[in-house]
């Protein structure tokens, strides 16, 4: 599995990287092979400006044997070692893969996991005594019920996911975790009224609501329902009039989605509502748009 030799392996130190990693393919699929740009140090550890021995490690194993054999990364891993875009998820574990993709999931494979391989049995037990470190480990079963919830709301299955949404909360410690389902669903549904409750019950009471906000219910609507863009968009903005975020999404929406008067508008009429000055961003709507680059 492992095929350095043991005077290399003695000699191995925290390092940077060169930015490309290639993953030959086996020999009866060599086009199964990849190659991918990494960061030059470990970007999700901070004060780290290295790869550890055990990063390399993990690295050198893939190289070695993918598609020889399966491989995989347990959910709790602290990260995929920069394989983020190439795996697969499955459940509590995430497979390599050859072909990249975001958030990518076999649905098969995961539903069969979580509906015939996992056992729960002291979960619902009050008997059994779960410390701080082990209800967060019981939550990663409760994401993959969320996964296959989201899935089939991009299917169009609404009772089906209701029901695994519904299976999964019994791992789950708070409605909070479930934003990125509920705002599926009840933006998928049309919904609205429930979703504006969800989020005012659930997120804006959170201390952290405006980035949950901005990352998991805004990012949805103007990606998959741009037409409400702008009433999600004044929620925001009246909530946290400090967060100058708002309006820099707002900027950004009015070029991208070609709604650049419908967010004048919204900022014209928020103008004095707001804790920073809203001329700034009304003046960035006026200017032209930059030619694009050949």
């Amino acid at each position: 599995m492992f095929n350095i030799p043991d005077n290399q392996l003695e000699n191995m130190r925290i390092s940077e990287l060169p930015g490309r990693l290639n993953i030959p393919g086996p020999p009866a699929r060599p086009e199964m092979g990849f190659s991918m740009a990494i960061p030059t140090t470990a970007e999700w550890r901070r004060n780290e400006p290295f790869y550890r021995v055990s990063d390399q490690a993990v690295m050198q194993i893939i190289h070695d044997n993918f598609g020889k054999r399966p491989i995989y990364f347990a959910v709790t891993c602290e990260s995929f070692i920069n394989f983020d875009d190439y795996v697969r998820n499955e459940g509590m574990v995430s497979r390599v893969v050859h072909i990249p993709g975001e958030d990518q999931l076999d649905i098969s494979r995961l539903t069969y996991n979580i509906d015939n391989v996992y056992q729960y049995r002291s979960i619902a037990d009050k008997r059994v005594h779960m410390d701080d470190n082990m209800v967060r480990l019981v939550m990663n079963y409760g994401s993959g019920f969320v996964r296959a919830a989201k899935y089939f709301v991009e299917q169009g299955q609404y009772d089906k996911a209701i029901s695994y949404a519904n299976r999964g909360r019994m791992f789950i410690d708070t409605e909070l975790k479930m934003t990125e389902f509920y705002t599926s669903y009840y933006s998928a549904t049309k919904q609205w009224d429930k979703l504006d409750d969800f989020v005012t019950k659930n997120v804006f009471t959170h201390p952290d609501g405006w980035r949950i906000y901005l990352s998991y219910v805004m990012a949805h609507i103007v990606k998959q329902h741009p037409g409400y863009t702008i009433p999600m968009l004044r929620k925001g903005m009246l909530q946290y009039p400090a967060q100058d975020y708002f309006a820099q999404l707002g900027v950004h929406v009015a070029s991208e989605l070609d709604m650049k008067q419908d967010v004048k508008n919204l900022f014209n009429d928020l103008n004095g509502k707001m804790l920073y000055d809203m001329n700034y961003f009304i003046q960035q709507l006026d200017q032209p748009a930059l030619p694009d680059s050949e």
